[in-house]
């Protein structure tokens, strides 16, 4: 018996990670919801070190949640472009309410954060993915920025558009590092401690939603801090691909 095998085109990459995000999806919610009751003591009563393993195990599974969210507007953009049902976004409220959401992990690090913005013109955007986009910059500095330490967030108006930057003093990159921080080819061989513990899928997230907004993204690095920068067009550029 032989096999022969499909003239079907063979998925592109972000076809693929479509797929494989929504397979991850279903199981993930499951471990997620498991651990939650066992956390609620639906299932009995856990003695302390029993408690502590599956708080540890549950944040482990949200950040996993976070990571398939993330691989899902990455996907999306690499095959379809972002949705083309756009609206006005106010890029300062946007930044200005996700400062707010991670407070209180800033308390728990004694982190300080200075928000500086100019008045900026609304862009016309795909307000999840750019409050995703946000998000994925404070959660890197986040990871970085030491006990007593200092995030600088600003919003400022551009020619054409706002750019947004987040830093902290958490320290650099190698400068062999940062041409390839949005790539995720420094993972194969990073020089900075940085560069291999940080999420190169979110700074790929980063990118891509900026580019998707007629931007981009960069980082700079030097003097004990790291900013990751984006610029996002004002009109509808880079609404489609």
């Amino acid at each position: 018996m032989s096999y022969h095998a499909s003239h079907t085109p063979a998925p592109g990459d972000g076809e693929l990670l479509a797929l494989a995000s929504e397979e991850l999806r279903g199981p993930l919610t499951s471990v997620s919801g498991f651990l939650q009751l066992l956390i609620d003591g639906e299932a009995g009563d856990l003695t302390p070190g029993q408690s502590r393993v599956a708080e540890i195990a549950a944040r482990n599974a949200d950040k996993m949640a976070r990571m398939i969210d993330d691989l899902i507007v990455i996907a999306q953009v690499r095959t379809t472009g972002l949705a083309p049902e756009r609206t006005p976004v106010d890029v300062v409220d946007v930044v200005r309410e996700r400062v707010y959401a991670v407070s209180a992990d800033l308390q728990a690090r004694r982190a300080a954060v200075s928000l500086s913005s100019d008045p900026c013109p609304p862009i016309t955007a795909d307000a999840p993915s750019v409050v995703q986009m946000v998000d994925q910059m404070l959660r890197g500095a986040l990871t970085f920025v030491p006990i007593n330490g200092r995030i600088d967030v600003g919003v400022h108006a551009t020619s054409d558009g706002v750019t947004v930057e987040v830093g902290d003093n958490g320290g650099e990159l190698d400068q062999s590092d940062v041409p390839d921080v949005f790539t995720g080819l420094s993972a194969l061989a990073p020089k900075s401690p940085r560069a291999l513990v940080g999420s190169r899928m979110g700074l790929q997230l980063v990118r891509e939603v900026a580019r998707a907004h007629g931007g981009d993204a960069e980082v700079e690095t030097g003097d004990g801090r790291t900013v990751v920068r984006v610029t996002l067009a004002t009109g509808e550029t880079g609404a489609t691909r």
